[in-house]
């Protein structure tokens, strides 16, 4: 994954920034959500500085996934975060994506190609990572479907010169599938307007027999 890094020192040396250095503290977190069985939905993935001081971030990597059996399904992934992408807009090469969706894994990465080639993230700052798509089978069940951010060499925050941000941590999020209302067949709703119609008729028909009321 580090070879979209490359570039990074090469910025570095031809401006002659000196970035502050790596600390850990940083926590990627999943923002949790809510979608319909049948529907459609979306979250986003953020970074967050808890080290008590600046970090310079040049690059990320991160994968999130979801069960299989879950029934929700990746099908996009944008910088269109909220909060704002931690680069401002897209900066490698197409595409932000490196896996083939629709998928339940999921990674995507990028590189800060912008002099200095790193973003300073001051201490306490949220950052979006990536906004993610997704849809839901009408089948699923109602409950929670566990987004896990998965760890190793797809998960990784680097500094300017490519190298990865120790202590680093991740934490998960949900999305919350709930019930979708199903309408009632045509079919159902004919039969049921026929049935008030024939009822009103016979009532009136009834009335006819008895002639009109003595009151």
């Amino acid at each position: 994954m580090r070879f979209r890094y490359l570039a990074i020192p090469i910025l570095a040396a031809i401006t002659g920034s000196m970035p502050t250095p790596a600390l850990a503290g940083l926590l990627i977190e999943v923002r949790s959500t809510t979608a319909a069985a049948g529907g459609a939905g979306a979250f986003d993935v953020v970074l967050i500085n808890q080290s008590g001081g600046d970090v310079d971030v040049g690059g990320f990597s991160v994968e999130v996934s979801v069960a299989t059996s879950s029934g929700v399904t990746f099908t996009a992934v944008t910088t269109a975060t909220s909060p704002a992408y931690v680069f401002g807009t897209l900066q490698s090469p197409p595409p932000f994506n490196v896996t083939t969706l629709p998928s339940t894994n999921l990674t995507a990465l990028d590189t800060d190609m912008t002099s200095p080639g790193y973003a300073t993230l001051t201490d306490g700052a949220t950052v979006g990572l990536m906004h993610v798509e997704f849809s839901v089978a009408s089948w699923a069940a109602s409950g929670p479907v566990a987004v896990s951010v998965v760890a190793g060499d797809g998960t990784e925050v680097t500094d300017v010169t490519g190298a990865p941000i120790d202590g680093l941590s991740a934490t998960g999020g949900t999305i919350t599938v709930t019930a979708s209302a199903v309408p009632e067949p045509p079919s159902v709703v004919a039969m049921a307007t026929a049935a008030t119609g024939v009822g009103a008729i016979s009532l009136a028909r009834r009335r006819l027999r008895r002639g009109p009321d003595p009151s």
